[in-house]
């Protein structure tokens, strides 16, 4: 799922509403024996969304971390060609680290520099997959890996992007 922004509102002023849905969809979930997801995007920031995922606190509800969808946080400066891998490396770690083992499921893709554009063939862009998978082997990740791609050959892009992601997996231990 995704939070969506109420216009014309702080995000503040209806958190308290998106952490009682939540809490109520969890208990749904759980009856129904699945988990649900808030996908990386709203809130933006990244203590925002790892906040309200830890403070909704139901155990059938965690995050959805899209690999592709901090780039939104990037600095004008950290969009130069020589910054924006590192930068957005650091984002994504800065994520996982904050959501801890909230982590339940993961859109996997790349983010190409030029336009800085996400959900491309693995292996196409910046995103450090050894790195991300390391994280998740710390974090004994147990979840869905789930490609999101949106590339005009899916097939060839899809069977490049699983033969890239299974070499950086192997190469994490994962």
């Amino acid at each position: 799922t995704h939070v969506i922004p109420r216009l014309g509102y702080a995000f503040e002023e209806f958190r308290p509403d998106v952490v009682a849905l939540y809490r109520e969809l969890g208990d749904v979930a759980s009856a129904a024996g699945v988990t649900l997801t808030i996908e990386t995007g709203y809130p933006r920031e990244i203590h925002e969304f790892a906040a309200l995922v830890h403070e909704i606190g139901h155990p059938a509800v965690g995050a959805n971390v899209d690999v592709g969808h901090l780039r939104g946080l990037l600095t004008e400066a950290e969009r130069e060609p020589e910054a924006l891998g590192p930068a957005y490396n650091d984002l994504l770690a800065r994520h996982v680290e904050s959501l801890g083992d909230r982590i339940y499921h993961v859109h996997l893709h790349d983010v190409r520099p030029e336009g800085v554009r996400d959900h491309r063939e693995a292996g196409t862009g910046i995103v450090n997959y050894e790195a991300f998978f390391r994280m998740l082997v710390d974090r004994d990740y147990r979840g869905l890996l789930c490609f999101e791609l949106e590339d005009p050959e899916p097939v060839e892009a899809l069977a490049r992007s699983r033969d890239v992601v299974l070499q950086a997996m192997q190469a994490a231990g994962l």
